[in-house]
């Protein structure tokens, strides 16, 4: 009879496959949880595909609301920082002002001070022909000025 599944049987099944979902890499969270990385990429299997309606909010934010879900996340990673600079641990503190960053950058988006779609601007303008060969004959002069000075 083959064996269970460990993260299955964990009771932190919840918290393991909340990581693994929010796109935390295996090794990341078997470090987290203390178990072996070949048991989280097994479990994946295991793991259902999300619809939009199949997750009730009350499962992904468990009584709180998505600020105060920030403002803790927000402190977690201060508290983290502040720890590791304290033992000199730069690494460790470099990633979570990173992790501190990208919950700024989160709040502005859901702010709307940043609009996170690609912005295209396409100028259309037609030259004569003499005009077309000045704009020529001065870059060209600009380049080859570069390429030849020391």
């Amino acid at each position: 009879m083959p064996r269970k599944c460990s993260i299955c049987i964990d009771e932190r099944r919840s918290e393991i496959e909340g990581a693994v979902l929010a796109g935390d890499s295996y090794r990341t969270v078997a470090q987290r949880f203390g178990i072996s990385r070949d048991a989280v990429v097994r479990h994946r299997k295991h793991l259902t595909p999300a619809t939009p309606n199949s997750l009730k909010v009350e499962q992904i934010f468990p009584s709180s609301t998505l600020v105060e879900q920030l403002q803790a996340f927000t402190a977690d990673a201060q508290r983290l920082k502040e720890k590791a600079e304290s033992e000199g641990d730069l690494r460790t503190a470099l990633a979570a002002v990173k992790e501190l960053c990208r919950i700024v950058e989160l709040v502005a988006r859901l702010r709307g001070e940043i609009d996170g779609r690609a912005q295209i601007n396409v100028l259309n303008f037609q030259l004569d022909a003499e005009t077309a060969r000045r704009m020529n004959e001065m870059f060209l002069k600009r380049h080859l000025a570069r390429e030849v000075s020391p």
